[in-house]
């Protein structure tokens, strides 16, 4: 009876205890639940409160990288940091030595935390302006963009070596922060490149967006943009093959091909302005099931418009097989209740134009 006496007591003890570990691990689930809803509150509050500077944002991001890399360029140049035959200079090599290294590290975090605010405030503003079915797409290229945002804080954080052009020539070795740099580089650049082609295609496959003759356009500018980096990558390479007597000359190819790279990028995070005013110049989300701009013309002209620049067949093969705005049974289906017989209704008979079927009575 004692042994089992004590058993009992043992037992309630453990009781005791495991029900604690519970009240413990109910009050910290709580706590972090309060906080997580305290900083969710905070941060629609600065969502609302950065409502007046949304267009400024992405006009921000794009003068800081400018003002960071023209004033490296000339501390380099003034302290003699940069070799007289670079005519054409890598941006990479205007934060190795000098003064010009803290103003590199500074602008381009700087810019990387302005690029990843413009991206999250986008996102507050265009997710209830598109199709509930492309939100997902368009959540993951706001993700792909915060990853390019994240390399260009890297590549900011941590500058190439201080003898970064003697190794570049071969005479210095390689060392761990610029492997760390252009592990960084690599990630902006393609990261944001992605974001750019996941971004275009999020706007084609949008009915609503398709409508609007502005955002037509942008997504032109989009498109040739995002190609700009890809189609000169082989004029790069040929370069670099035809010039491998000269180092010097070789740099510079490359540096001419990584300015056209960072303005491609830069512009096509600027053309976000354009966006950003339209969903403002719509309202809220009330009236996302709208969107019609001003100036637009008919839907079948700027969808005219729109497929110019786009591959026409490739466009249709999408609309069919993502779009469902045919009622069952497609074009030919049953007369629905309440319809004329054999005739299709004027918002059928636009639907069969836009999938390139044309008319039908």
């Amino acid at each position: 009876r004692a042994r089992a006496a004590r058993a009992r007591a043992a037992r309630a003890r453990a009781a005791r205890a495991l029900a604690a570990r519970v009240r413990a691990a109910v009050a910290t689930a709580r706590a972090f639940a309060n906080a997580l809803a305290k900083a969710r509150r905070m941060l629609a509050s600065s969502l609302d409160k950065m409502a007046a500077l949304e267009l400024a944002l992405p006009v921000a991001t794009a003068f800081a990288a400018l003002a960071t890399i023209i004033t490296c360029y000339g501390l380099a140049r003034s302290s003699g940091d940069l070799p007289e035959y670079l005519h054409i200079v890598q941006i990479s090599l205007l934060g190795c030595r000098g003064p010009e290294r803290a103003v590199f590290s500074v602008g381009f975090v700087l810019t990387a935390l302005l690029l990843a605010s413009s991206i999250v405030l986008y996102l507050d503003r265009a997710l209830p302006r598109f199709e509930a079915w492309l939100r997902a797409e368009l959540s993951a290229a706001a993700v792909l963009a915060l990853v390019g945002a994240f390399g260009l804080g890297l590549l900011g954080a941590v500058p190439l070596q201080r003898d970064c052009i003697d190794c570049i020539m071969g005479v210095a070795t390689l060392q761990q922060e610029s492997i760390v740099h252009g592990y960084g580089a690599l990630t902006f650049f393609s990261a944001s490149w992605l974001h750019g082609i996941v971004a275009i295609h999020v706007y084609g496959r949008s009915p609503r967006h398709r409508r609007s003759r502005r955002l037509a356009r942008v997504r032109a500018l989009r498109i040739i943009l995002v190609a700009l980096p890809i189609v000169s990558i082989p004029f790069a390479w040929l370069g670099g093959r035809l010039l491998q007597g000269a180092p010097v000359m070789r740099m510079q190819v490359g540096a001419l091909h990584q300015w056209l790279t960072i303005s491609s990028m830069l512009g096509m995070y600027l053309s976000y302005v354009v966006d950003l005013l339209v969903f403002r110049g719509r309202g809220g989300s009330a009236g996302a099931e709208d969107l019609v701009d001003e100036d637009e013309a008919s839907s079948s002209e700027d969808g005219d418009w729109l497929r110019s620049f786009s591959l026409p067949a490739l466009d249709r093969l999408v609309k069919a097989h993502t779009e469902p705005i045919l009622p069952v049974g497609g074009v030919h289906a049953e007369p629905v209740a309440g319809q004329r017989s054999g005739r299709l209704s004027p918002r059928q008979r636009r639907q069969a134009e836009l999938l390139g079927d044309g008319p039908h009575e």
